[in-house]
């Protein structure tokens, strides 16, 4: 069994191995793996206990991962703050000033200098979506560089800001951009999220990747020996791979 759970707002892809009608192990994305790092024998001693209670089992898994992201949360808002007291003044004055306008909950990860941001912001249809950004040390003078998780034209995408000929580097502006960008993937999406959920995916293997809205490729079961390979086109997703 496998598919996504949301939290907070934040999808994360899981698989639960059943035999005889009990939950055998689990697995998870890059993402939920380090966020839930330190608490696998919690994990454990919760699937014995509710292994053949799947349901059970997933609402504790739900406030496992909701006291994480809380922890996390803080964490990353309280090294934000500290920082900002250490670095350069109007670097992170007006890193501040912009989390402040686009709201905090946006802020989805950031390195203990700063330099590397992770945005997170969502689709027409609820998806989550990380926008990567690096930093330069005189920001916003000069612009960051930029990283979606799209399926093609990664390099426009990735540099889409950078390229641009606007002054404009704020977070907004990154935000409305990255948005416009991911708009144009929203089939895409909705024909790989009805794979991902209806059929049973061998590969590619979710649990190691932070990174998957951009695969086109999907290796999924059809009979107990068999399995085929489809690879889906981004521009025309309801053509027969």
């Amino acid at each position: 069994l496998s598919g996504f759970i949301k939290v907070r707002g934040q999808e994360f892809y899981v698989v639960f191995d059943v035999k005889d009608k009990k939950v055998v192990k689990f697995r998870c994305d890059k993402s939920l793996k380090l966020l839930l790092a330190g608490q696998e024998q919690t994990i454990s001693q919760r699937l014995t206990q509710q292994g053949s209670n799947l349901q059970g089992f997933l609402i504790e898994l739900q406030e496992l991962i909701t006291r994480s992201l809380q922890e996390s949360e803080e964490m990353n808002l309280d090294t934000f703050r500290h920082k900002s007291k250490q670095q350069a003044p109007n670097f992170y004055t007006k890193l501040i000033s912009e989390f402040d306008i686009v709201g905090w909950e946006c802020l989805h990860w950031a390195s203990e200098d700063l330099s590397h941001i992770h945005l997170i912001v969502q689709d027409a249809a609820n998806r989550n979506h990380i926008i990567s950004l690096q930093l330069p040390p005189d920001y916003p003078s000069s612009p960051p560089k930029v990283k979606l998780d799209v399926p093609e034209l990664s390099d426009d995408a990735n540099n889409h800001q950078s390229s641009s000929k606007t002054s404009d580097y704020s977070l907004h502006h990154i935000i409305e951009q990255s948005k416009s960008t991911i708009a144009n993937y929203q089939d895409f999406w909705d024909v790989m999220d009805d794979l991902d959920t209806n059929t049973w995916v061998l590969e590619p293997d979710f649990s190691t990747s932070f990174s998957y809205r951009s695969i086109t490729m999907r290796r999924i079961v059809v009979a107990t020996t068999c399995s085929i390979q489809i690879d889906v086109d981004p521009s025309n997703p309801y053509q027969v791979p």
